[in-house]
Order: C-alpha cells, then structure tokens, then sequence
C-alpha cells in the first residue's frame, strides 16, 4: 500500500468518526462528561467541568428596625443578641439669650434573648424560652460644652406569636407584652433636662423630665411579610405613671403607629436593599391636681440598610407643633444570629 492510499484511509476514518459525533446542544460544554464514569476522578471527586452550575443564592428578607426601638422583632428577629447605639444631633433655635440650645446626644441599648439552635434536642430545650427579651437602655447628652447622663431604662419582654395568621419564610405576625422601668436621670433627680431634649423627646417622660417611670405593661401588634420584599406594620400603646423629682405624680397614656417597606426584591444586582420606616407617636398627660393635662408628639422618617454583620440606619424626626425643634442621627446596629448561636 502505498503512503499516500494510506494516508487516505486514515482521513476518510477521521471524518466518518467526526460525522458519527453527536454535536452539543445550545448552552452545553464543547467536550462535555460522556459518561457518569468518565465525570468523576479516581477518588470520586466530581470533575469540576462535570458539576451543574448552581444559581446565586438570594439574601432573604429581614425585618425593618422601628425609630423608636424599644421594641424588638419578636419571633422574626434575626439576631438574639445586639447592641445598638444612637448618635443623633438635635437642633434647637437660639433662646432670647442667643444661646445655642443644640444638644448631642448618644443613647446605647442591648437586648438579650435566647439562641437558637441547630440541634433538634437544643432547639426543643430552648422553645419555651424564645419568646421572652431583656433590653437595657441609657442616654448621655452633651451641651453647652459638658456631658449629662440621662435615666437608666430596663425592660422584659414576652412575645405571643398569632399562628392562625404565621406562613413560614412568607409572613409572621405577633403581639408582644413589656414592663418597663426608668430611673431618674443620672446626673440628678432634680436636673432639669436642655429644652431640646424636653421639646423633642416629649413623648418619652423618662428622657423629657427627671425622675422615676413606670410602664406596668406596654402593648403592641406587628405583622411582618418577608418573602420578597420586606413590609411591615405596627400599633400599640401602654399607661404610664411619672414620678418626678419635684411635683406632683403623673399619670399618662403612651402610644404609637409605625410601618415600613423595602424598596426591592433582591436580586443579584441589589443585594442590599435599603428599607423605609415612618412613625407617629404621642403622649396624653392626664390632668391631675392644679396640674393641667397635655399632649406630646413625635413624627419620624428613617432609612435602613442591612449589611452582612450589622445594621445602619439614618433617621429624622420633629414635633409637628414646633417645626423649628429637629432631630438627625445614625443608628448602628450589631447583633448574633440566631442560626450561629449553637456553633
């Protein structure tokens, strides 16, 4: 035979095998696993050619921190653990005087519940326990050059989580019960607090006056829908009694609505969706002795950001009947996740 004939039979057998092929699809791997024994190593490991591509996961939702954080999110909470911090500027116009009444003003919280757990004994050990939360709250506020403490605040928590009304990862609803206790003002019983702090923390009495607060028992409702995008909706309310460091006992109703939503799904391209909360808030003096009633109020606006270990929020909010009264800060928010507690 001579080498050019054979040269022709080896073409005319690369060709046939080449027309036997089958040729891949749209999408596919020029050289994909021709065979489940052809896709995996000696070890057994899976060629990495061979592996199905996984979709990028999507960052589930999570709740919308309220302005006025002294409550939590109940059963839909991410965190068991976290400590936040409030920087806020309050603006104030200058008083006859031409003093400037501005105040700063850092107010710490911690909030401790219970852990989860990944175990299924631990987790059942642990159930019972969930639904209670201790918070701490303080407050030291700078003006005219010196620092004042503000009152101690420590409340517990119970939450009751409405069943009939749950879809797991969809929607939670709850209500929750609290009983609070605040001290008076560290600095002294009988200071008097900046005008600021008086005009635009009306609502709460422990922060506007010096002296002993007692809540026996705070309510509210929360529904939260968090399949996609995150919404939620709030009201509630509680009796308070005020002693003061000077003057008679009073006697108040306290109460809120707030509400929230994020602005998008997530997706691959937005994976930090910035979140929107609105809030009102009032306080009714009951009149009492030669001391005539009266009413404080609060409106807020505040936009979140939630990133992977912490929490960022910016707020403002003013007092409705003094618009020249201000308030700007920053919220920083770190905490545990309940799914790495039993790590």
């Amino acid at each position: 035979m001579s080498r050019l004939t054979a040269i022709g039979i080896v073409a005319l057998l690369g060709w046939a095998d080449r027309a036997n092929a089958i040729p891949p699809r749209r999408g596919e791997a020029r050289f994909p696993c021709r065979s489940e024994s052809a896709s995996t190593t000696a070890a057994g490991d899976v060629l990495e050619d061979c592996k199905p591509e996984q979709p990028t996961p999507i960052r589930d939702a999570s709740p919308i921190i309220t302005i006025d954080d002294t409550r939590t999110h109940g059963p839909v909470a991410r965190d068991w653990f976290n400590v936040s911090v409030d920087n806020a500027y309050l603006v104030s116009p200058p008083s006859l005087a031409g003093v400037d009444e501005d105040v700063i003003a850092l107010i710490p919280q911690l909030s401790i519940g219970v852990p989860g757990a990944n175990q299924v004994n631990l987790s059942d050990l642990l159930a019972p326990y969930d639904v209670y939360e201790f918070r701490v709250r303080g407050a030291v506020f700078w003006h005219e050059g010196s620092a004042v403490g503000g009152p101690l605040t420590f409340a517990f928590q119970q939450y009751f989580p409405v069943n009939r009304l749950d879809l797991p990862s969809l929607a939670a609803v709850h209500f929750g019960l609290e009983t609070a206790v605040s001290t008076p003002w560290l600095s002294g019983r009988f200071l008097v607090p900046p005008v600021a702090v008086r005009v635009l923390e009306g609502v709460d009495a422990a922060l506007a006056q010096s002296g002993w607060s007692f809540q026996p028992l705070a309510a509210y409702l929360r529904a939260d829908f968090l399949a996609c995008r995150s919404v939620y909706a709030e009201v509630g309310g509680s009796p308070e009694v005020f002693i003061p460091g000077t003057g008679p006992t009073g006697y108040d109703v306290r109460f809120h609505a707030a509400g929230g939503w994020s602005f998008t799904c997530p997706n691959q391209v937005l994976d930090y969706r910035p979140k929107v909360s609105l809030e009102y808030s009032g306080r009714v003096a009951l009149p009492i002795a030669d001391r005539p009633g009266g009413y404080e109020e609060s409106l807020g606006a505040a936009l979140q950001i939630d990133l992977d270990w912490f929490a960022m929020q910016t707020f403002a909010a003013v007092d409705p009947r003094h618009a020249a009264y201000q308030v700007f800060g920053i919220r920083i928010q770190i905490g545990v996740p309940k799914t790495q507690a039993a790590n």
